[in-house]
């Protein structure tokens, strides 16, 4: 959920892929706006990687990856939309700086501060699994 003075929107991410064009935006093979639809349990809102799909289940405001072929639980991302959007400029802030600077990509130490500043966002240890994935570690 992003709060924007009084207002609350927690349907941040769904808004943003219904209401704009976002099939380009491409961060960290998390690509948005591609394959939205909506389900009884599920906001699909991009797809990951070649074709698993990016969710946001409905009754508890995860965000998910699922797998294309099983719709099988591969990676849980984010507390909720607000914050997945927040890690998604983390994400993109350290990718294209490692690709402006190639020493930081091998930089341990900046990768280290990235994917904790990336949990952390996500508000929880039960996405250590993305990010390490992510961040590969």
């Amino acid at each position: 959920m992003i709060r924007v003075g009084n207002k609350e929107y927690p349907n941040c991410l769904w808004d943003l892929v219904t209401s704009y064009n976002v099939e380009k935006v491409n961060i960290s093979d998390v690509r948005l706006g591609l394959k939205t639809r909506e389900t009884p349990s599920y906001y699909y809102v991009g797809i990951f990687e070649d074709n698993d799909r990016l969710v946001i289940e409905k009754n508890s405001g995860l965000v998910k990856i699922l797998d294309s072929e099983s719709d099988g639980e591969l990676f849980q991302c984010a507390a909720d939309a607000g914050r997945f959007l927040e890690v998604l400029l983390v994400l993109a802030e350290y990718f294209i700086s490692c690709m402006i600077n190639k020493e930081l990509y091998e930089d341990l130490n900046y990768r280290e501060k990235a994917f904790k500043r990336c949990v952390d966002l996500a508000r929880g240890e039960q996405f250590l699994d993305f990010f390490k994935y992510v961040f590969i570690i």
